[in-house]
């Protein structure tokens, strides 16, 4: 476990460093997105906090532990919210697709749609809670069409369009559960099963 300083100190400074970020930035967005980073600002700090943890007490099971941990903790928060916000939008309104936002990621690329709509005399512009890819969002939709989309009635700007089911969402749930329960298996083996050399 010595032997992997350099590593801990880049987990627990990366950790750290984008719970500050997260924190930061949770300001700026609306109220959804503000719990989600909120939450994985928790979980990168804990992160990097259990990583110089796991160093100090020379516990390759608790390094481990962490791994499997923080890639729960990006997958489940996320998916969590995302799910609990589609339930929440329930009031039906008609909105126009304004424009699309892309949203790159290191293994896929994410379309929202940005709707604009009226709910109690105000004009909203807001983007989907749901996000697509290229091809089911140019199946599903064209820009300049109006469409039927459901609203938060607490968070007029929470949207999401209920025509299609987000079963990627279900999928980063269902692969966020599994990381946590490979974790927490690491922590019921004995101490000396994990070593790193």
């Amino acid at each position: 476990m010595k032997d992997v300083l350099g590593l801990v100190i880049m987990f627990a400074v990366v950790g750290i460093g984008l719970a500050a970020l997260l924190l930061f930035c949770a300001g700026k967005v609306t109220a959804y997105r503000r719990w989600t980073l909120l939450i994985l600002a928790g979980v990168f700090g804990c992160f990097g906090l259990f990583s110089l943890l796991a160093y100090a007490l020379d516990s390759a099971k608790l390094f481990a532990f962490t791994m499997l941990f923080g890639m729960a903790g990006i997958f489940l928060p996320p998916s969590i919210i995302e799910l609990i916000q589609y339930k929440q939008c329930t009031v039906s309104v008609h909105a126009k697709l304004k424009d699309k936002r892309i949203y790159h990621h290191k293994f896929s690329t994410l379309w929202t749609p940005i709707f604009s709509y009226t709910y109690n005399g105000e004009t909203i512009v807001s983007e989907s809670c749901i996000s697509y890819s290229k091809r089911k969002f140019n199946k599903l939709f064209e820009i300049g069409k109006t469409y039927e989309i459901f609203i938060n009635p607490k968070f007029p700007t929470d949207c999401a369009d209920k025509r299609k089911f987000p079963s990627g969402v279900v999928g980063l749930l269902v692969l966020g559960v599994l990381m946590l329960l490979f974790a927490v298996c690491i922590l019921c083996l004995p101490s000396n099963a994990i070593t790193i050399k």
